[in-house]
């Protein structure tokens, strides 16, 4: 069974009921959530300042609302200007302890489990774009900043998940919000999917509105969040198969059966997508099958999710998920007659206002003075 938020309940009067029971919980996960800020903001608690340019990237929500892609846009945008740029993932559900040298910006150093899926997935496209770019994991963001700063010498350091992390003073902070998430109550957990109050995005230095359909407008927005908002899109761009590089049109989803599955903070908003996807194609999603944002999938779980293909006409299934599950599957669990049919959606990240967006990282560097070692261009 997936665990959500009250909030993404299908069923309205249970839904409605659980609201009006769990508020007071709701209530205090706030209040104890913005006691935390104020030990910081009156610095009772700590932060750590750091001589290399820090750029945050997290959301107020709990997963899926696109930080990953969000933090492969940045790094490529930073790398392919000149910069030296260095990953940190926090490293979430991955069987190993402490910061993890994911991969050194050339090879891949760790498997899938030790690194965890979200560190694991980035490294593979950092290598594949050949962007030199390393990647930490590991909750102890501190030892990972010494470790990129010691050992690699980065000009800029990214930090994946990072709003609710803050013994390290970030020299720009970004909020992702999912566009879809705007139709729910913004409220914290458990009703909502909120980690704090809304009112402490105003800490961040921009919300970018990620996964956002053609023609998305930006002052509702911004009127719905309460401050200016950057828009970006997630399109699906190809279809890829699951283990080699090769890239198929999306017209190959014309008039097929669909058996979808993910495992990601916001499954909701992935088969939105993909359901709007097939309408285009006259492509039918037969069945949807749902697990917990990091599982770690067993040979038995994709036993089990390709017995619901019927025999007689597997030929006119496509098996669909993400890049992220994808790495967590090994190839000798697929049977030979499915792998031309198992694909995962290759999308691609857009940004509206993208000129500005980076003169906005430009003005921060030279602002907040930080010590490093090149000058963002």
């Amino acid at each position: 069974m997936v665990i959500k938020a009250i909030v993404e309940w299908k069923n309205p009067f249970i839904r409605s009921v659980s609201h009006v029971v769990f508020f007071p919980l709701s209530l205090l996960f706030g209040i104890a959530a913005q006691f935390r800020n104020k030990l910081y903001d009156f610095r009772i608690f700590k932060s750590l300042r750091c001589n290399t340019f820090i750029i945050g990237v997290g959301s107020l929500s709990v997963g899926g609302s696109g930080k990953t892609p969000l933090v492969e846009f940045l790094a490529e945008l930073l790398a392919r200007r000149g910069l030296k740029i260095g990953v940190i993932s926090n490293g979430y559900g991955k069987k190993s302890t402490g910061a993890v040298v994911v991969s050194d910006g050339k090879n891949q150093l760790t498997d899938v489990y030790i690194a965890g899926d979200e560190a694991y997935l980035m490294a593979v496209n950092f290598q594949k774009s050949n962007l030199h770019i390393p990647v930490i994991s590991g909750s102890d963001r501190i030892c990972a900043v010494r470790i990129l700063q010691n050992k690699f010498n980065v000009d800029v350091i990214i930090l994946d998940d990072a709003f609710q992390y803050r013994k390290i003073k970030k020299s720009i902070e970004f909020i992702a919000q999912d566009y879809f998430e705007s139709a729910y109550p913004l409220m914290t957990l458990p009703s909502g999917r909120l980690r704090e109050f809304k009112s402490n995005m105003q800490r961040a230095d921009a919300l970018i509105i990620t996964k956002s359909p053609e023609g998305t407008d930006e002052k509702q927005l911004s009127n719905r969040w309460q401050r200016e908002a950057y828009i970006s899109h997630y399109f699906p761009a190809a279809l890829q198969r699951w283990f080699d590089d090769v890239e198929f049109p999306l017209i190959t989803l014309t008039q097929k059966k669909i058996l979808l599955f993910s495992a990601l903070g916001y499954n909701t908003s992935f088969q939105s997508g993909i359901t709007e996807l097939c309408s285009s194609y006259q492509a039918q999603i037969v069945r949807v099958i749902e697990f917990q944002d990091h599982h770690w999938y067993t040979e038995d779980d994709l036993r089990k999710m390709l017995r619901l293909i019927p025999e007689e006409n597997s030929s006119d299934y496509i098996i669909l998920t993400t890049q992220k599950d994808v790495v967590k599957l090994k190839p000798e669990w697929l049977p030979k007659k499915y792998r031309e049919a198992a694909y995962f959606i290759k999308s691609e990240f857009s940004l509206d206002s993208q000129i500005q967006f980076e003169n906005m990282i430009k003005i921060s560097h030279i602002v907040r003075n930080n010590k490093t070692k090149s000058t963002l261009r």
